[in-house]
């Protein structure tokens, strides 16, 4: 494999994963001291855990994937409040003695001085004797986890190119958005979300991506990061779970236990926002229609529509004019965004600018932590309202994936929490529904209803688990009847069905077996309010 193939396909290195299985994990561990010649300490037991761990859950994700390892001391600060498992230096010495007796192999360079090489993280993968000895122990993949009371609040402040993590102190606000992210997280864990129709061998891919997205339900676990700039933090948008890699193709074929979805968005917020927090009004026409300002007669408005977002994101993240115009056109050359490229990119953008006249002063001011903060903010809200009732939601920034029976509430919380948050409670805000066929399926639930077909819901999972048995007739599924779909414990199941996808099917039916929605329901936890129980 080529090395550039190795340096993507990869992830960082997790100072916060942990197993339940103390059984299995100590048996390797006490059969590989020895062979690898480790002083057979607590603290050696626990760093060498961590690393059979990353290797091991990363390769059982994808046979071919890399650890990323970072060999520099400076990453491996055991005060950290990112270092859950509190691992110092001395786990690069225990990864060289995994090399060195043939439980790991390398690949790039650790501290490369020489001229012609790059010094790259080096990657990192277990060799058949690591796997045979796991194997051996049988130890299980679903029983490795983040740690309970990993910091799920990331602070990070621009360093020349790069933004790095830095420690902070607590505030009101960050303990709050901790309590409703771990509460977040807690739901997540105990919601299987997959997808159908992945392809067997090459896996989800982007455009012309080589290396698939790893859809995994050990692959949702969301962080918040922010940006700490002149004392205040900015931008706090939500982070990694594996749909948000995913365009609107593939996004549309996310199953929520078993259940089909819909994926809402709102029109403009990018625009809404720059205007509402000016105090400025906008017109009620399409924020992107261009109409009167740039005519175009090879593409829509809507061809148009993306291309334009990614502008705006640009021109209000830009320092002036030619850094954005620059960003834009590498945009646009970089074929895996679909933009058009024979646009005159100088006229668009001059053209967006005179259609936004009021907000023009706004461009190229390097603001877009400012928007994203706000928008980040809102989004806090709608997960906020939805994980207090127990209802999974998937966020893309500005656009919200549920299943189709809570969508008419998800456009509604959507609109009030932007007037919460924004504070324009008159206002109207528009919302876009990408699933095309869900006014359809609301209108049709309506008539059933007024024919008193079946009884009116009495609550609103009931609600939802009568719109999924009649209402949907789903492209996944070669059957719909009404013993396909179950409520236990207040969730929604659709793991009856005969879905056309064996694969994902079976996937779903193995994640029910854990049962994982009727234990550990608060498995994520704060240690300043563990703190405060175990004082109680």
């Amino acid at each position: 494999m080529a090395w550039h193939d190795i340096f993507y396909n990869s992830k960082p290195f997790n100072l916060n994963i942990t197993i339940s299985d103390d059984v299995a994990i100590n048996a390797v561990i006490e059969e590989l001291i020895p062979k690898i010649k480790l002083e057979p300490k607590d603290r050696n037991k626990k760093y060498l855990e961590v690393l059979i761990l990353n290797v091991f859950s990363n390769w059982k994700m994808k046979s071919d994937m890399w650890t990323q390892f970072h060999s520099g001391v400076t990453n491996y600060k055991q005060k950290s409040r990112y270092n859950g498992n509190n691992i110092s230096k001395l786990i690069i010495d225990i990864m060289k003695m995994m090399l060195k007796h043939g439980y790991l192999i390398q690949s790039g360079y650790l501290n490369s001085h020489e001229k012609h090489k790059k010094s790259y993280t080096a990657r990192l993968k277990p060799t058949e004797n690591l796997l045979g000895i796991i194997n051996k122990h049988k130890m299980d993949f679903n029983k490795i986890e983040m740690l309970p009371d990993a910091e799920c609040i990331i602070v990070k402040k621009k360093q020349g190119k790069n933004n790095i993590q830095i420690e902070y102190e607590d505030t009101d606000y960050l303990i709050e958005a901790r309590e409703d992210l771990i509460a977040y997280n807690n739901l997540l864990r105990s919601t299987h979300i997959d997808c159908v129709d992945i392809p067997k061998e090459a896996g989800i891919k982007i455009g012309k991506n080589k290396y698939p997205i790893l859809v995994s339900q050990k692959n949702k676990w969301v962080q918040r990061i922010f940006i700490k700039e002149d004392n205040k933090l900015l931008y706090g948008r939500f982070h990694l779970g594996f749909w948000q890699q995913m365009n609107r193709e593939w996004r549309d074929k996310i199953q929520i236990n078993g259940l089909e979805t819909t994926e809402i968005d709102y029109s403009g917020i990018g625009i809404n926002t720059l205007y509402d927090i000016n105090d400025l009004e906008i017109d009620d026409n399409d924020p992107y229609d261009l109409t009167g300002y740039y005519d175009s007669n090879k593409y829509s408005k809507e061809e148009l529509r993306p291309l334009l977002k990614q502008m705006l994101m640009v021109m209000i993240n830009s320092k002036n004019y030619i850094q954005a115009l620059k960003a834009v056109e590498k945009d646009v050359n970089d074929s895996d965004n679909g933009f058009p490229d024979d646009i005159d990119l100088k006229l668009l953008m001059k053209a967006f600018q005179n259609r936004h006249q009021p907000i023009k002063h706004l461009f190229f001011k390097s603001m877009g932590n400012i928007q994203y903060f706000l928008d980040s903010s809102i989004c806090a809200e709608i997960i906020k309202h939805f994980t207090f009732k127990n209802i999974p939601i998937l966020t893309v920034h500005d656009s919200f994936v549920i299943d189709i029976g809570n969508g008419d509430e998800l456009k509604e919380v959507m609109i009030d929490c932007y007037s919460k948050v924004l504070k324009n409670y008159n206002k109207e805000i528009k919302v876009t529904l990408e699933n095309k066929q869900y006014d359809q399926l609301v209108s049709r639930i309506n008539t059933i209803f007024a024919n008193s077909k079946y009884p009116e819901p009495s609550n609103p999972v009931e609600e939802m688990h009568q719109f999924q048995q009649q209402q949907y007739i789903s492209p996944y599924v070669t059957k719909h009847t009404l013993e396909d779909y179950i409520i236990e414990d207040g969730v929604g199941f659709g793991h009856k069905r005969l879905f056309k996808d064996k694969d994902y099917k079976q996937r779903l039916l193995d994640w029910r077996k854990l049962m994982i929605w009727k234990t550990d329901k608060n498995y994520y936890y704060s240690k300043n309010n563990k703190e405060k129980e175990n004082n109680k």
